[in-house]
C-alpha cells in the first residue's frame, strides 16, 4: 500500500508542471518546484520508521510542527503548499489533519496561479475523503 501512496505523491509534481492546456511542451510561466527537499526528507523519514509506534510518534511530532508553522503569519504560500502536501500524506496514513482544512481554503483563495491550483486540488481531495 505504501508503494502506491509514494507513486501517487511522486506523480503530483508532473500534474502541476504541465502547461495551461495540459501539455508539458507549452510553458507560459516559469516552473516552480512543488515538493522540495524538505517534503522528500519527510517521506524518507516516515518510510524509515521500523514500527507503528515509531511512525505514530514521528507523525504526531510532525503534525504539531506543521500546525505551529501554519498558524504563523510570516510563512510563504509555497511553504504552506508544501506543508499541506505533508498533511495529505499524513491523512493517507490515517491521522487526523482536520486543522489544515482552513489553510487549504486560504491557499485556494489567496495564492497565485500554482498555489491556487494546489489549494483547489487539496480542498477537493479533503472534501471527497
Amino acid at each position: 500500500m505504501s508503494d502506491i501512496i509514494e507513486k501517487t505523491l511522486a506523480s503530483l509534481p508532473k500534474l502541476f508542471s504541465d502547461g495551461p492546456r495540459g501539455s508539458p511542451g507549452e510553458k507560459t510561466m516559469p516552473q516552480k518546484k512543488i515538493m522540495g527537499r524538505a517534503f522528500q526528507g519527510f517521506l524518507c523519514s516516515v518510510s524509515r520508521c521500523r514500527s507503528l509506534t515509531e511512525e505514530k510518534t514521528f507523525i504526531t511530532h510532525e503534525l504539531k510542527q506543521i500546525q505551529e508553522s501554519l498558524n504563523r503569519t510570516d510563512v510563504s504560500q509555497g511553504t504552506v503548499g508544501e506543508l499541506l502536501f505533508r498533511l495529505v500524506y499524513c491523512h493517507l496514513l490515517g491521522y487526523d489533519v482536520s486543522f489544515g482544512f482552513i489553510h487549504t481554503i486560504k491557499l485556494a483563495q489567496q495564492g497565485t496561479g500554482l498555489e491556487k491550483r494546489m489549494g483547489k486540488f487539496l480542498l477537493f481531495y479533503e472534501i471527497l475523503s
